[in-house]
């Protein structure tokens, strides 16, 4: 899966899949850096469907 995803982690990918990458990681870490892990994951899944949707 990393290697799928290798170019647009380093930069070098582009279009839709790289924004919605880029949306899922910046998702993630907000779970991580958060105490309130239900809240934030009903927010994650919600914002992930949306990605869905766009991409």
């Amino acid at each position: 899966m990393t290697r799928a995803f290798s170019g647009a982690i380093s930069g070098g990918g582009s279009g839709p899949y790289t924004i919605a990458l880029n949306a899922a990681n910046q998702i993630i870490e907000n779970i991580m850096a958060s105490g309130d892990t239900n809240k934030r994951l009903v927010e994650t899944l919600e914002k992930l469907i949306n990605l869905r949707d766009v991409v």
